[in-house]
C-alpha cells in the first residue's frame, strides 16, 4: 500500500488523527525516532492513550513487525500517515485507567457521530445563512428567534 507521510506533525493533529485511526480501525504508518536516536518506519494499529508519570503523552498500538503491543511517544514521531484496515487483535485493558481510556475513546466516537449528524441535518440552514452573510442580505431562517 502506498501512502502519503506527513512530515509536519502537530501534536494535535497526530491525537486527531490517531483518534481517527482507532475509531476507523485503520493502521498508522510512522516515522518514529528511537530513543537512541535512529529513526524506524512501523505500521502500527493504535488502541489507547496513556500518559508517564512525567506528563509526556503516549498511545498504546499493536506493531505489526513485531505482532506484539507497543507504547509509542507522541513527540517521537517525525512523519505519518493513516494506513489500511486492522489486521491483529488488540488486547483487552488489564487496568482501571486503561479501561477508562477505551470508554473515554467510545463517548468520543458517540459524540463525534452524532455531531456529524448534527451537521448533516443543519447544513441547509448554515449554507443559506453562510450566502446571505457573503451577500450582505438578511435570511429567513424557520425557527429562528429574532
Amino acid at each position: 500500500m502506498q501512502v502519503q507521510l506527513r512530515t509536519t506533525v502537530r501534536e494535535g493533529s497526530f491525537r486527531r488523527t490517531i483518534i481517527r485511526a482507532m475509531r476507523e480501525r485503520r493502521a498508522l504508518v510512522l516515522v518514529y525516532t528511537r530513543a537512541n536516536g535512529t529513526e524506524t518506519t512501523r505500521t502500527v494499529e493504535p488502541y489507547a492513550f496513556t500518559r508517564s508519570a512525567g506528563g509526556d503523552l503516549y498511545f498504546r498500538a499493536m506493531d505489526r513487525k513485531s505482532g506484539e503491543s507497543r507504547t509509542w511517544r507522541l513527540d517521537r514521531v517525525a512523519a505519518y500517515a493513516l494506513g489500511d484496515a486492522f489486521r491483529l487483535e488488540v488486547p483487552e485493558p488489564k487496568s482501571d485507567a486503561s479501561r477508562a481510556t477505551a470508554a473515554r475513546i467510545r463517548a468520543f466516537d458517540e459524540a463525534a457521530a452524532m455531531d456529524e449528524d448534527f451537521r448533516r441535518e443543519h447544513a441547509d440552514i448554515a449554507r443559506r445563512a453562510y450566502e446571505a452573510a457573503l451577500l450582505g442580505s438578511p435570511v429567513e431562517l424557520e425557527g429562528a428567534r429574532r
